[in-house]
């Protein structure tokens, strides 16, 4: 019977209960190794019978585990979505030893992962310094070991950094660790390529059985119940919780945790993992019975944990596999699958408060009883979308994308809601526009645009066709923006709409100076501006002057460039953060060039405080496309250079300390 329990149990706890009697909590030295992995869950997913996961899964994970525990590792948590490992300093080892066993089995585990299967992509990070061990032991779950600390945040951040197939450290964690070849320095972290000379191996020694005999009910807590392998209709439900301090987290994290764990007595919820990291909870749990019920238990901890800083949940429903799968050393029980995936990365996007509820949550709650009555449905649509635009005039932006996210997840099975269906779609492509995501915008302006056709609503079709040719335009695609403009113009002809003509023209005009083809370009604007003369709308009048702007600033006229761009300032809302800091950025640019170098760095504050604000309420996926844009980054480059040139170093080291973990 205790053979059967050791393998659910982390092997600090063993060495703990045989040196203290009793499981407590424990700080030390340690290389923290965190790994992401995409594709396995999808191969999991591909599957029909559970006996063909489990004979695939079992070997690889030994293997997996094996390489850790050779390598002096502990594996607190590991699935098909992500894998957790500390190294321990030893007795007498250096103190940078650690991080080299933790790369040495990092780049041991990335060649296995990639043999397992074709399609599989990893993200490693690793980094190193003073841990903490805590064991969360609670009624309603088996007991987990959870490690928090510097280094654990510090892991986390890098594999956000990494790209696919990318061992990636802090550089601070490995200063003055020699022999570790490493890749050119991004963002303060650097992708570690291979150790110049293999390590010395400190392999885990395994407790006797008969001197763990007197612990047996201990170690009972942290066993699953026993169930059979199978694949089955799991409902996933993540909470991530925010606002702890990294430094000491035991004690809020531990009534936190008794909180949220309390709610759960009544549902059948298992827990699939529970960490600590970067000054976040988070929780991931599923079900395989009880789905409306999680939805609602979201729901309740989002609203009434009030005295957390930040809350957001992540509700999904999918086919997957569910049972006991590791090595002899050390097992664990669970999902298997892509969900776990898509409710990791899904709540990263989120802002403060929301719940995310997937459409195939929707479609198995059916919640389209809750709007059975048409002003009761008109009503809801209305206060998300007002609360979405609040949050986007407080440049809170992902909040704004979550609630324009909310209403899609219900307007989507609402045949009377196809006008909203379409607002949404358009507004979160213009979200995502205006943060850089431009692959996310073209996504949603294409569903809009189905939708719309559907209405058969040729004005909105023509605006839409015209938003979509500019995101195409900002990312270079200059044929597919072309042929867009050209399909908005025909139908804003056809319909007789001289104001949506006008708009298009200006576009139309910005596209071909692009281009160096000035003459056509400055006809299109002549005719616009005639068209334009009798609107008194400022938001028109202000994207005609930035678009005739940008022609008069590749034309070489630079006195009518930062003319229009004055007047685009003269009627700009202050709330306009986005449009500020291409305004300012511009005229920036044109005042370095004419040597006027104190104005120049007085646009360049303004559109990088701008920016700032922006990318400060940004989620961090969201945060590393923002600074992929070279537009933007060309901002803060050419700031700082110019204030190097003038000698300001305060002012430099100010910009510097704002970027924080972005600093180019």
């Amino acid at each position: 019977m205790l053979n059967q329990l050791l393998p659910y149990v982390p092997h600090t706890v063993l060495t703990d209960l045989l040196a203290t009697s009793r499981i407590t909590d424990n700080q030390f030295e340690a290389a923290v190794l965190v790994i992401h992995i995409s594709g396995l869950g999808d191969w999991v997913d591909r599957q029909q019978q559970a006996e063909t996961i489990t004979s695939a899964l079992d070997p690889f994970f030994n293997q997996i585990i094996h390489i850790c525990h050779t390598n002096g590792g502990v594996v607190p948590h590991f699935d098909t979505a992500e894998i957790i490992a500390f190294f321990p300093r030893q007795y007498r080892e250096r103190h940078t030893t650690p991080v080299k066993r933790a790369i040495q089995a990092g780049l041991r585990l990335k060649r296995a992962l990639r043999k397992f299967q074709a399609g599989i992509t990893v993200r490693a990070g690793v980094s190193t310094g003073k841990i903490e061990t805590i064991v969360v032991q609670h009624e309603t779950i088996p007991s987990q070991l959870v490690i928090t600390g510097t280094p654990v945040d510090e892991a986390y951040q890098a594999v956000r950094w990494a790209e696919g197939g990318q061992l990636v450290a802090l550089r601070s964690a490995l200063e003055n660790v020699p022999g570790v070849e490493t890749g050119t320095s991004q963002n303060g972290t650097v992708p570690v390529q291979r150790l110049h000379r293999t390590v010395r191996k400190k392999p885990l020694t395994y407790p006797e059985l008969k001197a763990l005999t007197p612990f047996s009910e201990s170690l009972t807590r942290f066993t699953p119940p026993p169930r059979e392998n199978k694949i089955d209709k799991v409902t996933l439900l993540r909470l991530s919780l925010g606002g702890f301090t990294a430094a000491k987290p035991s004690l809020p994290f531990r009534s936190t945790i008794d909180q949220i764990l309390s709610k759960t007595r009544q549902l059948t919820l298992n827990v699939q993992h529970l960490s600590v990291h970067t000054g976040q909870v988070e929780l991931t749990c599923w079900s395989t019975e009880a789905v409306p019920e999680l939805v609602s238990l979201a729901s309740d901890w989002v609203n009434q944990l009030r005295d957390i800083p930040e809350v957001r949940a992540v509700v999904h429903t999918c086919r997957s596999f569910v049972g006991t799968y590791g090595s002899e050393r050390r097992k664990t029980f669970g999902v298997a699958g892509s969900g776990l995936n898509w409710v990791r990365d899904e709540i990263s996007t989120l802002g403060n408060r929301v719940v995310r509820v997937s459409p195939e949550v929707v479609e198995a709650t059916q919640y389209r009883f809750l709007f059975d009555d048409t002003n009761q449905l008109e009503q809801d649509f209305h206060r998300l979308q007002q609360a979405a635009k609040v949050a986007r005039q407080q440049d809170q932006y992902e909040t704004a994308i979550a609630y324009y996210q909310q209403i899609l997840s219900i307007a989507t099975y609402q045949p009377d809601a196809m006008e909203t269906l379409a607002q949404v779609y358009f507004a979160l492509a213009q979200l995502y526009h205006e943060i850089g995501d431009w692959t996310q915008s073209l996504v949603h302006w294409d569903c809009g645009l189905e939708v719309v056709r559907q209405l058969d609503d040729q004005k909105q079709e023509a605006i839409a066709l015209r938003h979509q040719g500019v995101t195409y335009q900002y990312m270079g695609d200059f044929e597919a923006a072309g042929l867009d403009f050209d399909a908005s113009l025909e139908i804003a002809m056809a319909n007789e709409d001289p104001l949506e003509q006008a708009k298009t023209f200006s576009c139309m005009g910005r596209w071909h100076a692009e281009q160096g083809n000035m003459e056509t370009a400055e006809a299109l604007f002549m005719e616009a501006q005639e068209l334009l003369e009798s609107t008194e709308n400022k938001e028109d009048r202000f994207r005609f002057l930035e678009n005739r702007g940008r022609y008069h600033y590749l034309s070489g006229d630079l006195d009518a460039a930062l003319q229009d761009y004055q007047h685009c300032l003269d009627i700009m809302r202050e709330d306009e953060l986005l449009s500020q800091w291409q305004v300012h950025g511009a005229m920036a640019q044109i005042y370095t060039q004419q040597e006027q170098l104190d104005r120049a760095v007085e646009h360049y504050r303004l559109a990088s405080e701008a920016l700032d604000r922006v990318w400060g309420s940004l989620s961090e996926a969201h945060q590393r496309a923002f600074f992929e844009d070279e537009t933007r980054r060309a901002i803060y480059e050419n700031y700082l250079k110019l204030l190097d040139q003038l000698g300001q170093h305060q002012q430099k080291k100010q910009v510097l300390e704002a970027l924080g973990p972005f600093r180019f």
